[in-house]
């Protein structure tokens, strides 16, 4: 039986947080369930910790208090940052939702997973961390957004929880033709053009809340009785497009519909990549007014999901799992919110391809912010050295625990091989040093610590430094080999979209597998 006092604790606050018993019912938990009729263990009695995985969607890296934000309201990140260790120079493994979540839960940076744009056409059949740490004694649960090169329910997980997410995107975007780059249309499937999407709506977090409900009930009932430890990753969809929210959160930015800093007329804007974006994505019909009001529902639904953080916290506490639990949060990519006239992802600038990350918990550091560079295969590195559990030798990345605060010698990747631009892009973070490499096309070396938003490119004028860097880049692969080994993939997907007996074309350039209409 689970400590009544306990029990009381827990439905006080899932009251409080708005987390009804039908709320719990309908994710298919109870507040009084149990796994097994043993005692429930109590914070500190597990060897390991369980580990808690936060993953928002593209979440811009500076916007938050870690980064000194002027009025962005995270209170609830910043509390995990004093209590954990926020990493500051962390990148995603690609700056697009599959090849980087795809990497994530192969374990495969996406240039050996073929994971090169947002089609699942060809599905691939690697093992995820989900079936590997359960394999070795830890109870994993995914809950929300998945995007993954497998069907949800062949990933091995002990519990997948999609909810709303499709169990793979097969296909998928058909929007990926790099030469010519393909022609996105401005209006989505329902016809809604997507610089109009902002503002206030009507239940604006349909699809989080669900998410939120199940790992709060997960957390309070099986969670709690578990005898073994846990990881529940669990994946939204905001702050992403579209730009939606409530009235309180819409006035609480009132003020703050801002413009970028820099625009679509600074000279670092004109690299023939960020053209590219910028036509394939059609930015240049945003009027100002538009962007003004897509950041500000974009600041409103970053606090959306801050608060919600706050109240899984909350939660832990309440449960007397926090002490023994390791919060991560981190996100899949960033968003460049109209910087350089570009918006959304795709981008190697810091807005897209750095994100968040800050660990909390047994085994990190408090209130310490590390400069070091890493990346989101070292964060899944970092999670198999939390439950102490071996990880494939082949796979990529070292854990983050341990990490020396500015260590200059280490280095992060990020790579893309997807839509809206003609050639492969990389990245590579190194010390103060970010270097930018495009096939055929003009590098580009910015100094981040002096120049955080990359305003001034270093290519030409500091030629050393780029030699060193593009050195770098050669030890994770051959740059031009990759680009023409995912052209050749793109193609072979091109081919495929073709079989009309097997798919049709949506509005907004979407595919639907025929046999699931």
């Amino acid at each position: 039986m689970i400590n009544q006092e306990i029990l009381l604790s827990r439905r006080t606050f899932l009251k409080t947080a708005g987390i009804s018993a039908a709320a719990l019912a309908a994710s298919g938990l109870s507040v009084t369930s149990t796994a097994n009729p043993t005692p429930a263990p109590q914070s500190g009695q597990h060897k390991r910790p369980n580990v808690l995985i936060i993953k928002s969607d593209e979440h811009n890296p500076f916007l938050s208090t870690m980064e000194g934000h002027s009025f962005i309201q995270t209170q609830n990140l910043q509390k995990l940052a004093d209590r954990g260790t926020y990493y500051r120079s962390h990148y995603c493994a690609s700056p697009l939702c599959v090849p980087t979540r795809s990497a994530w839960i192969s374990g495969l940076r996406p240039h050996k997973g073929e994971f090169y744009n947002n089609s699942v056409v060809f599905q691939q059949d690697f093992p995820s961390h989900g079936r590997i740490l359960r394999e070795q004694g830890i109870y994993t649960v995914h809950v929300g957004k998945l995007d993954a090169y497998q069907k949800a329910s062949k990933l091995g997980f002990s519990e997948m929880h999609r909810l709303w997410s499709p169990e793979v995107q097969d296909p998928g975007d058909m929007n990926i033709s790099r030469n010519p780059v393909s022609d996105r249309p401005l209006e989505n499937r329902t016809g809604i053009a997507r610089n109009t999407m902002y503002g206030v709506k009507e239940n604006p977090f349909a699809s989080d809340e669900p998410i939120f409900n199940f790992a709060a009930g997960w957390i309070a009932s099986k969670g709690l009785s578990l005898e073994q430890p846990w990881l529940l990753e669990l994946c939204t969809s905001k702050p992403h497009f579209p730009c939606f929210t409530s009235q309180e959160l819409w006035d609480l930015y009132e003020g703050h519909d801002d413009l970028p800093e820099v625009g679509v007329d600074h000279p670092v804007a004109q690299h023939p990549v960020s053209e590219d974006l910028r036509k394939h994505f059609k930015t240049d019909q945003f009027t100002a007014e538009q962007t003004r009001g897509l950041r500000r529902g974009y600041y409103a639904n970053v606090t959306y999901i801050d608060r919600k953080i706050g109240e899984l916290v909350k939660l832990l506490e309440v449960t007397g799992q926090l002490d023994n639990t390791v919060i991560i949060y981190t996100a899949d990519h960033g968003t460049m919110m109209g910087k350089y006239g570009m918006h959304w992802k795709s981008s190697m600038h810091e807005d897209s391809a750095r994100i968040p990350c800050l660990i909390s918990g047994p085994g990190f550091d408090r209130g310490v912010i590390n400069n070091t560079a890493c990346d989101s295969m070292d964060l899944q590195a970092t999670v198999f050295d939390i439950f102490a559990v071996k990880r494939p030798e082949h796979w990529d990345g070292q854990s983050m625990r341990g990490l020396d605060l500015n260590d200059s010698n280490r280095t992060a990747m990020s790579e893309y091989h997807g839509h809206g631009q003609r050639v492969s892009s990389y990245a590579i973070r190194k010390g103060p040093w970010k270097y930018m490499y495009h096939y055929s096309m003009p590098a580009q070396l910015f100094d981040i610590a002096s120049d955080p938003q990359e305003t001034v490119n270093l290519a030409a004028s500091n030629p050393s430094q780029l030699k060193v860097m593009h050195e770098e880049l050669l030890r994770y692969l051959d740059p031009d080999k990759e680009h023409h080994r995912a052209e050749a993939y793109i193609q072979r997907q091109l081919l495929a979209f073709q079989d009309t007996s097997r798919y049709q074309i949506l509005p907004g350039g979407q595919g639907l597998r025929k046999d699931v209409v």
